[in-house]
């Protein structure tokens, strides 16, 4: 990545020591490596990938893609961490690397039982729902941000 956004609270990039590490405990995490997130994050220098650690261990990841628009393609947290704001903390620190780079707005796909979650948190929707094959039916979201603190 060109410009590295100093990451802190567990938050760190993937590195290559991770392709020997698992995240399990849901159906997302089970199906995508960490070695496959490493490698596409070598592959192209628009993708950013967070991890989230808990005593050591990976609980949750973030794929970023930042070109035009800015776009989080996936959040995952390992359902044993879910409901402890892992996901919302998540959002806000791709909010403030969007606003490093430049951007005013963030875009996603939510999935459809993850719409209200997004709601709560400032985003509407966009365009219409849309069916994804491996993930089912998808709303386009986005929000637009500003320079605040959380």
């Amino acid at each position: 990545m060109d410009k590295k956004f100093r990451l802190r609270g567990g938050y760190r990039y993937i590195k290559k020591t991770d392709q020997r590490r698992i995240i399990s405990g849901n159906q997302v995490m089970d199906s995508i490596s960490l070695e496959d997130l490493y490698n596409l994050s070598l592959k192209d220098n628009n993708i950013i990938i967070i991890v989230k650690e808990e005593k050591k261990k990976p609980v949750a990841f973030m794929e970023i893609i930042k070109n035009s628009p800015f776009h989080v393609e996936l959040i995952s947290v390992d359902q044993r961490f879910q409901k402890r704001g892992l996901g919302t903390s998540m959002l806000h620190l791709a909010e403030k690397i969007a606003l490093k780079y430049g951007f005013t707005e963030i875009r996603l796909d939510s999935v459809e039982d993850k719409v209200e979650f997004y709601r709560d948190l400032g985003y509407t929707e966009y365009g219409e729902m849309f069916y994804d094959y491996e993930w089912g039916n998808l709303q386009p979201m986005k929000k637009k941000i500003k320079n605040y603190k959380y």
